[in-house]
């Protein structure tokens, strides 16, 4: 893979298995395979789990960067 390469995770499938925990035809967490940036939880990961992702790994790029979220 080209670098620089950012990994995020989404969902409970993709950080431990899920629901299909004890298949034969699953990693148990796709991190043992792919070094993972950034997780979202969820099945189904929601939009803001997304958009929460996204602003952590921005923030692992710019340790300086502050989000401006509004609540």
């Amino acid at each position: 893979m080209a670098k620089p390469n950012y990994t995020i995770a989404m969902g409970s499938c993709a950080g431990g298995g899920g629901y299909y925990y004890y298949s034969y035809a699953i990693v148990r967490g796709c991190d043992r395979i792919v070094p993972v940036d950034s997780y979202i939880g969820g099945c189904p990961p929601t939009a803001e789990g997304l958009l929460y992702g996204i602003l952590v790994l921005q923030k692992k790029l710019n340790p300086w960067f502050e989000p401006k979220l509004t609540t």
